[in-house]
């Protein structure tokens, strides 16, 4: 966390004494022990690895990259709370050793071996035997020096033999004072793995809940039964026939619109003594930005160069956490707050009573300022202050900060508190936040804004063939573009395209992303209307039925309560249940109160703060390298759209809702490929949803936990929509 650097220096003389040669090294000091059923230790302290895979690449200068690169590397991933790097698969460039040197990353330097496709052929090869062991040696020889490589890797995805063990021998002899790792050394059927590795290693592991359909076991189905090939780390953690560290050396695969269930994965390791962390897939965006003939910019990825009959895996070398250029993408923000080394719970709601939990390993909390502030979900700071808390690495302690009164205006308020540096840090200031935490605070339930009077007129106009809500119009002003429907469907992700039960291939296959609304029966009057209505996919199937009623009060407000009953023997699964339509492209400027700034999902939204923000449109938008789903916002109160003028529309729910509003059409970002396929059609289009899934990482790995899918049931869910003055 501190590292001291020590320059070496050694002298060659000649046998007068006279200098022949001086050599400088910059060198440091610590141990490293793996201990029985208690994890890694350095410098006798428990450490967890809080880690990531890395690629050595830029797309300016492929795989060759500056001093100055691969230390801005380094910066970056300290500063999101990342402690190591798994180098993969190949020894870095020397420049890359010492920055983590100096500013502190754990490393785990592996030897540049792999088999992919013949699984263990070579390894199992005497006439392997000599290769694969230089690869070690010279890895070992060459970044022998370098305090913070404290794991050897003999190398990845190469099944197991006896070259292998060779190279264990060879290493553990060489240097005793590091343990050695390879993934592919595995017990068959539960057995330990074998003793030349120090730490037990799996790849894409499932956290211990059930992710399979129920009723299916493991082995029955192999299409049905969902992730059956990922071991749970955790079970492999609670075997008594082994006492060896346990990590994952590759997870959380963060391919596009990815990182869900990132806090299982942690809540597990944090429980386990045995459990050590794990090495993110991985860091950066293997990608090149190219400029299409009409000036437009986008990603390329496998496939976008060369004859286009040369098999690749189109942007499955797109899987970082920042893209290629380093900006990161925003699930980075997740595990920044996974990984932060401080963290609270609040343990008593009337006077503020809070449980700190130091993980740093080496640094005393009062290297850091708490800064805390209840803020009303009006906006208003009610209460704040600033706080030193003395705190050992690894102890708890507790801190009041008194009793707040609630405004009899607040419904409800939040307990924001956020860490900041003393002392500034190559590579952070000390206005960075290092981490946060929030808590909700009940105020008065019963309370209700008063809203402005409208002076303008309100009219709707509900379509007799579809049962829509096709027009509404304010002071004469058409505020739709596209009429209001029901919405079951989102344009795909990454890994919604991998899932094996329950993704795009079972959306597109019932037809949830080309429905239509069929009226049965439509009653309107002056300021109401009822629809029942079919859902039908392309073929003509019904795949449910669904009724709107709609309300339109003497303040304007339109009330839409909406009842949705799915064909349960046609749809086994649902990407969103909610409403969709479209306004001009004109009211682009967002505000709500939820989680942000950054875009969350049902199962990456722990790094969103509710609050108040404001943003226009474009900014809602992220450009994934392959355009997918993107902007969802979660645990909303209110939204509004509105124009540069303030006028346009509010949004409001019974109970916390999630929406998007993306300056593309959903058929578009459905459509494309690359970014520079998006067009802007005059249009913004809004998703205000009672229920969405989550993310997943099925591109490589487990799917979504079935409490992050959207269940096959009826749903009943309203939305009042309000003109904005």
């Amino acid at each position: 966390e501190t590292p001291a650097m020590y320059q070496a220096t050694f002298t060659l003389l000649d046998k007068a004494g006279k200098t022949l040669h001086v050599e400088n090294q910059k060198f440091g000091f610590r141990t490293i022990e793996t201990r029985e059923s208690d994890g890694l230790y350095i410098n006798g302290r428990r450490v967890m690895i809080k880690g990531v895979n890395r690629h050595s690449f830029r797309p300016e200068s492929g795989r060759t990259l500056s001093k100055a690169k691969n230390i801005e590397d380094v910066l970056l991933i300290k500063s999101m709370n990342m402690n190591a790097v798994r180098l993969s698969h190949y020894p870095a460039d020397p420049e890359f050793f010492e920055a983590c040197d100096s500013l502190g990353l754990y490393v785990m330097d592996e030897a540049d071996i792999e088999e992919h496709g013949l699984r263990g052929t070579l390894a199992s090869t005497p006439d392997w035997h000599a290769a694969f062991l230089d690869r070690a040696v010279r890895m070992a020889e060459r970044d022998k020096n370098h305090p913070s490589i404290v794991i050897w890797s003999m190398g990845n995805e190469s099944g197991y033999g006896p070259n292998f063990a060779a190279i264990s021998a060879w290493l553990h002899d060489f240097d005793p004072t590091r343990p050695v790792h390879y993934e592919g050394a595995q017990g068959a059927g539960g057995e330990p793995d074998p003793k030349t590795v120090d730490v037990i290693s799996r790849f894409y592991t499932r956290v211990k809940q059930e992710y399979l359909n129920p009723g299916i076991a493991e082995g029955e189905d192999k299409e049905r039964a969902e992730n059956a090939r990922w071991e749970r780390l955790l079970e492999i953690a609670e075997r008594t026939n082994d006492n060896r560290p346990v990590m994952t050396s590759e997870y959380a695969h963060s391919m596009g619109n990815a990182l869900g269930n990132f806090k299982e994965y942690w809540d597990e390791i944090y429980s386990n003594p045995r459990m050590l962390g794990g090495f993110i897939w991985d860091w950066v965006d293997q990608s090149f930005r190219e400029i299409d003939a009409d000036g437009r910019w986008y990603w390329t990825y496998g496939g976008d160069y060369g004859p286009k009959n040369v098999p690749s895996f189109g942007n499955f070398c797109c899987n970082g956490l920042v893209n290629a250029v380093r900006e990161p993408h925003p699930h980075l923000l997740e595990v920044k707050k996974a990984y932060q080394y401080i963290k609270t719970t609040l343990i008593d709601k009337s006077n503020l009573t809070l449980s700190i939990k130091n993980w740093y390993d080496f640094t005393n909390l009062n290297a850091y300022t708490l800064h805390w502030q209840v803020v009303g979900d009006h906006g208003k700071v009610i209460a704040d202050g600033t706080r030193r808390v003395d705190a050992v690495p690894h102890a708890t302690v507790e801190v009041t900060l008194g009793t707040v009164r609630l405004p009899s205006d607040v419904r409800e308020a939040y307990l924001n508190l956020s860490w900041t540096p003393v002392d500034a840090a190559p590579f952070i200031n000390t206005d960075y936040e290092v981490a946060y935490d929030q808590f909700v605070l009940s105020g008065n339930k019963n309370y209700r804004a008063l809203e402005t009077k409208l002076s303008g007129k309100v009219e709707m106009n509900i379509d007799p063939a579809t049962g829509a809500l096709h027009s509404y119009i304010y002071n004469g002003k058409e505020l739709l573009v596209s009429p209001v429907t029901l919405s079951l469907y989102r344009p795909v992700t990454d890994n919604d395209n991998r899932e094996k039960v329950g993704g795009a291939k079972t959306w597109k296959k019932v037809g949830l992303d080309q429905l239509t609304q069929r009226a049965l029966t439509v009653k309107t009057s002056t300021r109401s209307g009822r629809a029942e209505v079919e859902l039908l996919n392309v073929r003509g199937e019904k795949v449910g039925t669904a009724s709107f009623i709609y309300t339109l009060k003497k303040n304007g407000e339109l009330d839409i309560q909406t009842h949705f009953v799915p064909d349960t023997t046609v749809i086994t699964s649902l990407a969103r249940v909610g409403l969709t339509f479209e306004m001009p492209d004109a009211y682009n400027q967002v505000s709500y109160l939820g989680r942000g700034e950054h875009e969350t999902y049902m199962d990456r939204n722990q790094s969103g703060k509710i609050g108040i923000y404001h943003a226009d449109v474009e900014r809602m938008f992220y450009y994934y390298v392959r355009p997918q789903a993107t902007g969802n916002r979660t645990d909303v109160r209110w939204m509004q759209l509105a124009d540069e003028a303030g006028e346009g529309l509010a949004f409001r729910s019974d109970a916390s809702f999630q929406f998007s509003v993306i300056p593309f059409t959903d058929e578009n970002l459905d459509a494309a490929t690359h970014i520079n396929q998006l067009r802007r059609e005059g249009v913004v289009t809004v998703h205000l949803d009672a229920a969405q899934a989550g993310v997943g990482t099925a591109t490589c790995g487990p799917g979504v936990l079935p409490q992050y899918r959207v269940p096959v049931q009826d749903y009943t869910f309203r939305f009042t929509i309000r003109p904005l003055k």
